[in-house]
């Protein structure tokens, strides 16, 4: 028997549409082409493209909380994020701000490391534990009555959970959760900073990192100084097996939780 618990949520609701926008917003940006051949700016001396999150947080950003363009040294999506410096972002923010804890979850088969960002407010990864606990026995209807289920849904926090790069040739995906994790922990008010009030956010920057990097060295060898927007460019004709899927060329689409 299958039972559902309704229960107002606009927060979340607010919270989870501003968060898909913002995703989508952030992924189009940094899959934009750069200029072609003929263009004479560097891509690192474009301007920034506008994003739909100054439109939902119109805060100026915690200044301790470093941005991936700070950290990196350049902008975001001028060249694709090597998968260790995608680590070392995480460990940077992790470390600047209280908002964010890395759970480690294992290595791929070629050694890169595996983890989630969980971002929510303080006290909220201070119970982590007992909030994984709680959202099991709301999933058990046959050891949690459903008054029980209704008084643990009103105490709990709502899960999001966002995974990136499941396909490797996809790569724009993890600069994409780079800049939607450093929004949701530097955000200073509005409604980003609010919504971890009621949600925690769970982020895979890369499920599929041995994929990703197939593709971005195929890529970096490629390309030339400005990338071409031209679909029958060299950088755009992957040879065999490409960075779609994992080590193993198993299309992670298929079969990743």
């Amino acid at each position: 028997m299958t039972r559902r618990i309704r229960r107002p949520l606009p927060s979340f609701r607010s919270a989870l549409a501003a968060g898909a926008a913002l995703t989508i917003a952030i992924a189009a940006a940094a899959a934009a082409p750069g200029p072609t051949a003929t263009d004479p700016p560097a891509p690192e001396a474009l301007p920034p493209v506008p994003a739909l999150a100054d439109a939902l947080d119109t805060a100026a950003p915690d200044a301790v909380v470093p941005s991936p363009a700070q950290h990196l040294g350049r902008r975001l999506g001028a060249r694709f994020t090597r998968h260790h410096e995608m680590v070392e972002y995480f460990e940077t923010l992790a470390a600047a701000s209280d908002r964010v804890r890395l759970l480690p979850y294992g290595r791929s088969e070629q050694g890169r490391r595996l983890f989630v960002a969980v971002i929510s407010a303080p006290d909220h990864l201070a119970r982590l534990d007992e909030i994984r606990r709680t959202n099991a026995a709301l999933a058990d209807p046959e050891r949690t009555s459903a008054a029980d289920a209704r008084r643990l849904a009103a105490a709990l926090p709502a899960t999001v959970w966002l995974s990136y790069n499941v396909h490797g040739n996809e790569p724009s995906c993890t600069e994409a959760a780079m800049q939607v994790a450093w929004r949701l922990a530097s955000s200073t008010a509005g409604p980003l900073r609010d919504a971890l009030d009621e949600t925690v956010v769970v982020i895979d920057p890369c499920l599929n990192p041995d994929g990703r990097e197939r593709y971005v060295s195929f890529f970096e060898q490629t390309v030339g100084r400005f990338a071409h927007p031209d679909p029958v460019a060299a950088e755009h004709r992957e040879p065999w097996p490409a960075g779609r899927a994992n080590h193993y060329l198993f299309d992670l689409n298929r079969d990743w939780v």
